[in-house]
């Protein structure tokens, strides 16, 4: 249909952008967790979203606050959703978004607002997906995430590792935990956070 119109019509690619953002802005105010059960329009709406945070992802930043916060509540919602196509999509936007702010800054109007945006994304990742029993269809969406949350600071990810890390009774499961990410925070290891090649992959 955009096609088409364009074509037809004359519009050019960013009105169509525009177009698809204010469509976009429609939508999410609506789209509550309940909507999100059935499969359909849960499927065909994390599609929407999973082409919007690949293609425009400083488009996807600089929507107003309250839009961005319930577009980032979709993708949290999404990642442990039990179909693994939704779950890679809210994965792999997570990922756009937060190294889209490593290369650009982009969400530094929203981390004023509201600083524990990367908390919040790394607490549930963490508690949600990756100390889940069974995450291995969505393992490398989950890794392509959780590098770039921890470069985008690595000082409050490293809080909140150490939050949950407290809460694990096991003390031998515990020192593994601290000695595992103690590697993925090396400096070395963060500075390919941006990469989506296999060095990214990789690490």
């Amino acid at each position: 249909f955009i096609d088409a119109c364009s074509s037809q019509e004359g519009i050019e690619s960013s009105q169509v952008t525009d177009l698809i953002f204010f469509g976009l802005q429609q939508i999410l105010p609506l789209m509550t967790q309940g909507l999100l059960q059935y499969p359909t329009l849960c499927s065909q709406f994390f599609e929407l979203i999973g082409f919007m945070m690949d293609t425009y992802p400083e488009k996807v930043c600089g929507l107003p606050y309250e839009l961005f916060d319930s577009l980032l509540e979709s993708l949290l919602f999404g990642m442990s959703h039990t179909d693994s196509s939704v779950a890679k999509v809210s994965l792999q936007g997570l990922s756009s978004i937060v190294r889209e702010h490593l290369e650009s800054r982009a969400l530094l109007p929203h981390l004023e607002r509201n600083p524990d945006i990367f908390d919040r994304c790394s607490r549930r990742l963490l508690a949600e997906v990756v100390f889940q029993t069974i995450v291995f269809d969505r393992v490398e969406a989950a890794g392509m995430s959780l590098l770039p949350l921890a470069a985008a600071d690595v000082n409050r990810f490293a809080a909140v590792v150490q939050e949950l890390s407290s809460r694990i009774p096991d003390p031998q499961q515990r020192a593994r935990l601290d000695v595992a990410f103690s590697k993925l925070i090396q400096p070395e290891v963060l500075s390919k956070a941006s990469s989506g090649g296999y060095e990214g992959r990789s690490n």
